[in-house]
């Protein structure tokens, strides 16, 4: 199973009704997709292009496997930019920039937070681990064993701090691709799964800039 995050989306002014989707997939062989696509109203999104590259960029020495390029899910990427494409026809729309690792470092105490774990307040860890996992996406580095880096403790507990974050729901990434459920799992259909991207809204003729949450629930087809 690969992890898929949408990390951006941008309207591009000098050619209307195209858009630009930036993709994080987290796997075996992490990789960056980057769709560029066309959407009019009423009507569903396009593929134009896409790029596809390894991160990273010390990884895409080795090269991506056929079978990992097979299994990029673009009709789901392209879904879950679909939403945002509908409301965003017009405007511009791009998610803010990672924060970087000193930073967070500031914002959290991290060695304090580490001894909350696993039986103190889960949210505040769950927390400090959801920042520091979009930041590393946002970065293009692993975000498990930047997880790892950031509590000084192995990537075994990292992935479980993670798991638990998405448990709360303060973390929130799609889970798509990977093998196919056997017939007759739960309907063979994929279990609900959730995902949140934050978006900076420039409108025409406002200097001033929203900051803007958005989560969406849905069952992954």
């Amino acid at each position: 199973m690969n992890e898929w995050s949408l990390l951006l989306i941008e309207a591009l002014e000098e050619d209307p009704g195209y858009y630009i989707a930036q993709c994080f997939g987290e796997g075996e062989q992490n990789l960056a997709v980057t769709l560029t696509l066309y959407k009019e109203t009423g009507k569903p999104a396009v593929i134009v292009r896409s790029d596809v590259r390894a991160t990273p960029f010390e990884s895409s020495k080795l090269g991506i496997s056929p079978g990992r390029l097979r299994a990029i899910p673009y009709g789901k990427l392209t879904a879950m930019a679909e939403p945002f494409l509908n409301d965003l026809i017009g405007s511009s729309y791009t998610v803010s920039a990672p924060t970087e690792p000193d930073v967070l470092s500031e914002r959290f105490d991290f060695e304090a937070l580490r001894k909350e774990w696993p039986k103190g307040d889960l949210s505040k860890v769950s927390a400090a681990v959801a920042e520091v996992y979009l930041s590393a996406i946002g970065l293009g580095t692993p975000p498990k064993e930047a997880v790892a880096d950031a509590f000084k403790t192995s990537t075994a507990t990292a992935g479980r701090m993670i798991a638990k974050a998405r448990e709360l729901g303060i973390l929130n990434v799609s889970s798509v691709g990977g093998r196919p459920k056997a017939k007759g799992t739960n309907n063979g259909e994929e279990s609900t799964k959730r995902w949140r991207t934050r978006r900076i809204v420039h409108k025409k003729g406002e200097q001033q800039t929203n900051k803007v949450s958005r989560t969406r629930k849905g069952r992954v087809r």
